[in-house]
């Protein structure tokens, strides 16, 4: 007997209001369109940094959050630095993965999902202007990337998306920041 799927929705289902703010179907994002979007070349970086001066970083903004959170936080406000004008909204999507919220759950078979071959990933993002990055301390922005990875790093959270998913079929659904288009009102960054 094939199971399709090691994460049932709850029944009855409770999805989240939030995930409506992260998450979009694929048929509302080409509604708007008459013809289909521009080719567009996405950038993809891998940056090796050393140790010392992660560490270095974050003990400039004290050591309440971690060093995921500060070299986000650089880099969105590098990439804020890099535009023009302070108008323009910088977005920041950040990839959580919730395999080990699932861990706690009596409605998940654990030997299975140790076995498990494939994602359980959310993609939260936030969004300010480049005027307000650029004149952010350090600090606050590696805070407010604290309350973006927060909002998804949690059981209820990755629950409620399964629900969202299966009250949504037979659509297929997408992230939100990659129905975005950098233009020259936005620029966007997901890690």
């Amino acid at each position: 007997d094939y199971c399709h799927s090691l994460l049932h929705p709850r029944n009855p289902g409770h999805p989240v209001a939030v995930i409506d703010n992260f998450y979009m179907l694929v048929k509302a994002a080409s509604s708007n369109l008459p013809q289909p979007p521009p080719l567009f070349h996405l950038q993809s970086r891998i940056y090796r940094i050393k140790a010392r001066l992660i560490s270095h970083l974050q003990s400039l903004a004290g050591h309440k959050r971690t060093k995921f959170e500060y070299f986000t936080a650089l880099l969105w406000k590098l990439l804020a630095k890099a535009s023009e004008e302070d108008q323009k909204r910088c977005k920041l999507g950040i990839v959580v993965n919730g395999r080990d919220y699932f861990r706690n759950s009596a409605s998940v078979n654990h030997k299975s999902l140790e076995n498990y071959f494939g994602n359980v990933l959310s993609v939260p993002y936030i969004d300010a202007s480049v005027g307000e990055l650029r004149s952010m301390p350090l600090s606050e922005i590696a805070d407010e990337v604290h309350a973006c990875v927060e909002s998804a790093s949690n059981g209820e959270h990755f629950r409620g998306l399964v629900d969202w998913v299966e009250n949504h079929r037979p659509f297929q659904a997408m992230c939100k920041i990659f129905s975005f288009l950098p233009s020259d009102t936005e620029e966007l960054a997901v890690l």
